[in-house]
């Protein structure tokens, strides 16, 4: 793959890189775009922990348990993306995408 995807564009293919579902081509762009990109990082391993937390649901367990520390992450994870879209800049390293 010659052209460089924008975070949205990667976005768009995180469940199927997840699933293992994309050529080695753009498997490998996806993991070069990570590695300088916090934010798709950090939305990635949102996901991945959303995916665990859905594979492991124990419907009163995790009710109480989980509940407010997951709402608390991906408030905090969406809210930080949020941010990242509006100015273009990660807050914590001060990185802009490619």
């Amino acid at each position: 793959m010659k052209k460089k995807l924008s975070c949205k564009e990667i976005i768009s293919f995180l469940s199927m890189y997840l699933d293992k579902e994309l050529d080695d081509s753009l498997c490998e762009h996806i993991n070069r775009h990570m590695k300088n990109c916090r934010p798709c990082k950090a939305l990635l391993n949102t996901l991945r922990k959303t995916i665990k937390l859905c594979r492991e649901f124990r419907p009163k367990e995790a009710y109480r348990i989980q509940k407010v520390k997951l709402r608390k992450d991906l408030e905090k994870e969406i809210e930080d993306f949020k941010r990242f879209i509006q100015t273009g800049q990660d807050k914590n390293t001060g990185m802009k995408p490619y």
